[in-house]
């Protein structure tokens, strides 16, 4: 009888030493996110079969296979993910992970391509707070003239314009064909002889000196000594050259 008992209990033992059967699934509301949206989503975990409470690894990764968010989280609870600027325009893939199982899913945010404008003084920066690189033609109104300027700008990133105009006041308008940006009454010291504009990291790499200063020097440069001589110096060979071969055909 003891020996029934044992043989009994072991084989308890074996069936609750088996490997467990682990299956696990993650639930998102749609495929199809825009930025500042919230991505709500929720985890399951089953052990042969039944619902468990447990704790599981959760990651976003973009198309470029970079993990941009990690938590650990709770399975049976809703949890949210803002999809801001962190979160570039295009297809991502949300995982779970708990042991050796995996469950993924794919959605798509929508591209978002906006700025900010700001002026101050003389400069206009132009700030990136979309999710993709602002790429505009951008038009400046300054007084009576219209300045048209292309940009590049990354993500989360600025780029300050710098706007050359003679001494005076002057409302500003800024537009890239969706959005409007307008400044009244700002001073110019007199930053330059026509109404222009320039990224200003280029002034700083280089000293601006004004469109006409550039052109004077470029003929300084080109009729300076350093120049003007050795071209003389070629012009001169290459004349004698042609006198020599005409005389010599007369000759023959």
């Amino acid at each position: 009888m003891k020996k029934i008992l044992l043989i009994f209990l072991l084989f308890l033992f074996l069936m609750n030493a088996k490997a467990k059967d682990y299956s696990i699934d993650i639930k998102i509301e749609k495929d199809v996110y825009s930025m500042n949206e919230f991505l709500n989503y929720f985890v399951e975990v089953y052990e042969d079969g039944k619902l468990i409470k447990t704790n599981v690894d959760i990651s976003l990764t973009n198309a470029n296979y970079e993990t941009i968010f990690h938590d650990v989280v709770e399975t049976n609870k809703e949890y949210s993910i803002l999809l801001n600027e962190n979160f570039e325009s295009g297809y991502w893939k949300i995982k779970a992970d708990y042991k050796e199982n995996t469950i993924t899913k794919i959605f798509l945010i929508n591209v978002n391509e906006s700025a900010q404008f700001f002026i101050k003084d003389d400069e206009l920066k132009i700030r990136n707070i979309g999710n993709t690189p602002y790429r505009k033609n951008i038009q400046i109104i300054l007084g009576q003239e219209i300045i048209s300027y292309y940009v590049n700008i990354p993500v989360k990133s600025e780029t300050i314009i710098k706007i050359l105009a003679p001494k005076g006041d002057y409302d500003i308008e800024v537009t890239d064909g969706e959005r409007r940006y307008i400044k009244k009454n700002v001073h110019f010291v007199g930053t330059g002889n026509v109404i222009s504009a320039i990224d200003k990291e280029l002034i700083e790499k280089q000293p601006l000196i004004g469109l006409r200063e550039v052109q004077i020097r470029s003929k300084d440069i080109l009729f300076s000594n350093k120049v003007l001589l050795p071209l003389i110096f070629i012009f001169a060979i290459f004349f004698s050259a042609i006198v020599l071969t005409f005389r010599k055909k007369n000759f023959i």
